[in-house]
């Protein structure tokens, strides 16, 4: 499974955002620190501060923080805020089974997806980005 680069972005914002929990961050600066392009920025911004998770800041230093703790903000929350709820297939949702034939109920490749789909969401609810903060380096092992 591969999460959407809006959803890679968005994990990067809420991030940068904890790491400087005392300095209001601008769309501009959120953009260059996470070196993403910067027409996404405000689109992704607009999408957390609707679930919740950042808070905008207006004025002439304005821009955006966590609107809660690190610790209260899980990967899956930041996920699901960009890409919806967390499928491994279309078929998950209310699109209907496409697997074979059959009904949903008796697609065995959809009743797999679904206990899949939500370990992930299981796992992912779990990890916070506190605990991601307390990592001395994010360094994905190959």
């Amino acid at each position: 499974m591969k999460i959407t680069k809006e959803a890679d972005y968005a994990i990067r914002f809420v991030y940068i955002l904890a790491k400087n929990p005392d300095t209001v961050q601008g769309a501009t600066q959120l953009s260059q620190a996470a070196v993403t392009p910067e027409r996404y920025t405000l689109k992704i911004l607009h999408k957390l501060k609707h679930k919740g998770l950042v808070k905008s800041v207006k004025g002439a230093h304005g821009g955006y923080r966590l609107a809660c703790e690190p610790s209260e903000i899980s990967l899956k929350q930041i996920i699901e805020a960009i890409d919806g709820e967390i499928a491994l297939s279309k078929c998950m949702g209310e699109e209907p089974c496409t697997r074979m034939g059959q009904d949903k109920q008796s697609c065995c490749f959809h009743r797999i997806f679904c206990t899949l789909s939500r370990e992930m969401a299981e796992r992912l609810s779990g990890i916070t980005i506190a605990d991601v903060l307390t990592e001395d380096e994010c360094v994905c092992e190959e």
